[in-house]
């Protein structure tokens, strides 16, 4: 499973390869739809954790929350 860490940095080697001549075109164009397509699911799924209120379940936010009691 690849993370947008490793993506980016995919993105930044074919860039290079691309810019020496390395890689056809082609290629580099296939792999860039490819990871584009790996971050619009990764926005999506974002997108919905937010909209479900599970963001910080998700990414663990560390954040606690504080609990009012009501006395009466």
């Amino acid at each position: 499973m690849k993370t947008l860490d490793n993506v980016k940095q995919d993105m930044s080697t074919l860039y290079e390869e691309l810019r020496a001549g390395a890689i056809e075109r082609e290629i580099a164009a296939e792999l860039s739809n490819i990871a584009g397509k790996f971050l619009k699911a990764e926005q999506l799924q974002l997108a919905r954790d937010i909209l479900q209120g599970a963001l910080s379940k998700r990414y663990g936010s560390g954040k606690k929350t504080k609990t009012i009691e009501h006395t009466s």
